[in-house]
């Protein structure tokens, strides 16, 4: 669970637990204002907003096998890495290009995180969706 740049919740989901996730929305109170294969967005009367992410692939699902346990009150949650959050942020990016805040915060990752990252994964990732120039330049600039 990661809070994107306008504060609303981005949560990962095994696919497979997607019907007992949306569950617990509705008992929340939110409601599917979009549902796709792979996403979904869901709102509360009080305009509060949870975004979710379904992994299917063994990328998504290796991203929460990762993902380290944190608990918040009673609640526990899996956090997944800086670097699998940076994959995110990439594939959010090659799939929409005009989401520039997304390289600010790669990089504000980048530069906090640096030293104990999986700077491969990291590597991988841009890689994976044709950023490798861009990693080069943000390295450059640290």
């Amino acid at each position: 669970n990661r809070r994107g740049g306008d504060g609303r919740p981005r949560i990962l989901v095994a696919a497979q637990r997607r019907e007992a996730f949306v569950d617990v929305l509705r008992q929340l109170g939110f409601e599917p204002f979009h549902e796709a294969s792979a996403f979904g967005n869901y709102m509360r009367e009080d305009g509060r907003r949870v975004d979710a992410l379904y992994a299917r692939s063994a990328l998504g699902q290796g991203m929460l096998e990762r993902a380290c346990k944190e608990s918040l009150g009673d609640v526990a949650l899996s956090v997944i890495a800086a670097e699998d959050l940076i994959g995110l942020k990439l594939q959010a990016l090659a799939n929409d290009p005009r989401r520039y805040r997304d390289w600010g915060d790669i990089r504000g990752i980048l530069d906090l995180r640096r030293d104990e990252i999986n700077m491969q994964r990291v590597r991988d990732y841009f890689g994976l969706f044709g950023f490798h120039e861009e990693l080069e330049r943000l390295l450059a600039h640290q």
